[in-house]
Order: structure tokens, then sequence, then C-alpha cells
């Protein structure tokens, strides 16, 4: 019930994709490289301060009660391929209303324990926050029609939009898509290209406007 209220909400501010005043894109985020050799990504607000530290620092921040420390262990114990302290880990700071721990738990419990409605419930929790990722994420499930929802590329927008407004490239990239489609909001071109090319920077395999279907 509490998915369902939920999506219900999401849905009923999803309802003005195709009126909504786009703009232009904002510069991307800022990213960080997580230890252990891990891959860069988007800073997190609330887990800002310790996001750049090794586990064997962030441990004794952790056992001092620090909500950030406990999360970004917990985070880097599911990197190191631990699939269940993790979820037990960040589920309070989740049940607190701590964004970033919604999503973490959302995306956690999708993967590892295929827990579908526990996923939406939380992804979708983390996104009525703000929280980019979990937009990104919930964006992506309404354009396939995952988490047993069904396939609404008006949603799929207003989320990447929400998201590629946040700074995350790949969402800007999904936003271009869109404008130069007409995928869930009226089709423009000139503004999808504006999108490109800001979503490109920095990106490995380049996404040409003529592969967008934006030229």
């Amino acid at each position: 019930m509490r998915a369902r209220t939920a999506v219900i909400a999401l849905l009923l501010l999803s309802n003005a994709a195709w009126a909504v005043d786009v703009g232009p894109p904002p510069p991307l985020a800022a990213r960080v490289r997580a230890p252990g050799g891990y891959g860069a990504v988007p800073v997190d607000d609330f887990l800002a301060q310790v996001q750049h530290l090794p586990a064997a620092e962030l441990q004794p921040l952790a056992a001092a009660g620090r909500p950030d420390a406990q999360i970004q262990l917990a985070r880097l114990r599911w990197m190191d391929g631990d699939a269940l302290t993790p979820i037990e880990a960040v589920r309070p700071h989740a049940q607190a209303g701590i964004a970033v721990a919604q999503y973490l738990l959302g995306t956690w419990l999708r993967v590892r324990n295929r827990d579908l409605p526990g996923a939406l419930t939380w992804l979708t929790a983390a996104a009525q926050q703000g929280h980019p990722m979990a937009q990104e994420a919930l964006a992506g499930a309404h354009e396939r029609g995952l988490l047993g929802l069904p396939a609404s590329p008006e949603q799929a927008f207003t989320l990447y939009l929400a998201a590629g407004k946040a700074g995350l490239a790949h969402a800007q990239l999904q936003v271009a898509l869109a404008l130069c489609q007409g995928r869930g909001v009226a089709p423009d071109k000139a503004l999808g290209r504006q999108w490109l090319a800001n979503s490109q920077q920095g990106q490995l395999v380049p996404v040409t406007a003529q592969g967008a279907g934006c030229d």
C-alpha cells in the first residue's frame, strides 16, 4: 500500500511532462572516486565528508554513531561483494528518512533480493526527497516498464529532467534523447542539442547529434 500511494503521488506530479519548462542544461555535478579503485560517482551531499575515505578511516566514525560513515561503509562493503550486511546496515537509516540510504536500500533490494515492491517503495521515497540518482533509477523503470510499473515516457522524462537538472550526465543525455525524439515531451531538437552537448563533457563513449536524432 505504501508503494502504491507513493507511486500515485509521483504520477500526479508527472502529468505535466508535456508542458514542462525544460530550460537549458545546468553544469554537470561534481564527482568523486571512491577509495579502493572504484569508479567515480556523483558526490552525494549527505556523504560528502566521508565519500572519499577508505574503510579503515570510516570504521571508527561508524562505531561512534555517524550515519554518513555507517552508510558509506555499507556502500564500500557492497562494492567488495558483501550482498547481505549492507542491506541491514542502511535499512534503519532509510527508515529514518535519509534519502541516500533509501536509494541504496532500494537499489540493493532490487539487485540482491529481487524484492521489486521493496525496491519501488524505497526508490520512490528517495526520489520524492529529490535524490537525483533515485530519480534517474525510477525514470529508467518508468521508461522500460520495470519494477511493476507500466511504461510511461512522460513520467520517465519528468524524472530524468529532475535528475538532469541536478547535474547527472546520463540523465542529461536521456533528456536530450527525449527532446530530440519527442519521447514524453514535445520535440525540440535545438534544445535537445544543448542538453546533449552538456551531457557529453568527459564521456568516454560520446554520442553524436546524429546518433541521438538531434541533427
